[in-house]
């Protein structure tokens, strides 16, 4: 007969267990815990009053913040979920479990100076021949945005909404004309809809209009502001239909092309940059520098798309795949080395 090991899911530990000693012992977690444990978090700290019930612990909350984004966890309840099920998020939280609210919440209140903290774990970066903190590689991706479709318009399509509302408005007053021709003032009630036969909702409903078209009138205008005060005068083809290669060159029926005399200069002048040789060096350095950061971003960390909405929120959001980026770099060099950080090194930098 064969023989198990014993398994019996009932069994009760005789003394509390360590979640230390299920986690491997080069764990990032480690890494992260002692990191932010030695950072300047004066800012955060600042953010909280002592009003209300006490608060779940701003280091803690960092930790599983900076954790959960170098696993490229990002949603609060899922992040939530995690402090339930994973060691590393239980070990970081010491058992505690915030849920997702009030995680939402510390990310978007409480880490608004996120750009400070950044900005120290970069300095530690440079201490440890990471980076280079005299020479800034950047680069471009798109990241969608967290918006609704149906509140995205361009300066066709607000156009094309105010004529059809110009048109609606125009048919109404049509029918106004023959109605009172026909009926003059004898007009019943049952000739109206039944939303806009009280003459309260119709006032309503007639300012409404007034109101979105007033709103479409602005947002045209910000965007001919825009239009005005960018790279430089626009320009038309004036024979774009009878050009053989125009299928090549553009689907519109005319070609555009925007001409900036300043930004020509710069551009001519950055173009003379490059093609020297100490530009040539400089921009292969600048591609395994920084497009690795963006493939890892996107791949790794699944930052593809924004989860939060509004500026402030979307910058805290992205400082803190910024973040993990960074701490995953130092991780990894730790391991490669095969090193551990010294206590005085992170002492010398929390001073730094």
């Amino acid at each position: 007969m064969p023989t198990f090991k014993s398994y019996n899911q009932n069994q009760s530990m005789l003394l509390p267990p360590d979640i230390r000693d299920y986690l491997p012992k080069d764990h990032i977690a480690y890494l992260i815990s002692d990191i932010v444990d030695h950072l300047n978090i004066t800012p955060v700290l600042e953010t909280y009053t002592d009003e209300g019930a006490p608060s779940f612990n701003p280091f803690m909350m960092t930790k599983v913040m900076f954790y959960a984004y170098t696993q490229g966890t990002r949603s609060s309840r899922r992040i939530e979920n995690k402090l339930h099920e994973d060691l590393a998020f239980r070990y970081l939280s010491a058992n505690q479990t915030p849920d997702h609210g009030t995680i939402n919440l510390f990310r978007k209140n409480h880490l608004v100076h996120l750009e400070e903290i950044f900005a120290q774990i970069a300095i530690l970066c440079g201490t440890l021949d990471l980076a280079s903190l005299t020479d800034a590689s950047i680069d471009g991706t798109r990241i969608k945005a967290s918006a609704s479709r149906n509140n995205l318009f361009d300066e066709k399509q607000i156009d094309r909404i105010k004529k059809q509302m110009r048109d609606m408005l125009e048919d109404a007053q049509k029918i106004d004309d023959e109605e009172d021709k026909r009926f003059g003032n004898s007009r019943g009630y049952n000739q109206l809809p039944p939303d806009l036969a009280d003459p309260e909702k119709r006032k309503k409903k007639i300012k409404e209009i007034q109101e979105h078209m007033q709103k479409l009138n602005q947002t045209k205008g910000l965007i001919k502001e825009k239009q005005k005060n960018a790279k430089g005068k626009r320009y038309r083809g004036t024979q774009c239909h009878l050009c053989p290669q125009k299928s090549e060159c553009t689907k519109s029926a005319y070609r555009y092309f925007q001409y900036d005399p300043e930004l020509e200069k710069i551009r001519t002048e950055m173009r003379q940059k490059l093609n020297s040789n100490q530009g040539k060096q400089k921009y292969l350095e600048r591609m395994s520098d920084v497009e690795p950061v963006m493939g890892d971003i996107k791949e790794n960390k699944s930052f593809t798309h924004f989860l939060t909405r509004g500026k402030p929120t979307v910058l805290i959001e992205l400082g803190l795949v910024c973040t993990a980026c960074n701490l995953v770099k130092i991780f990894n060099w730790i391991k490669k080395k095969k090193k551990l950080m010294d206590i005085r090194q992170l002492n010398t930098f929390a001073r730094v």
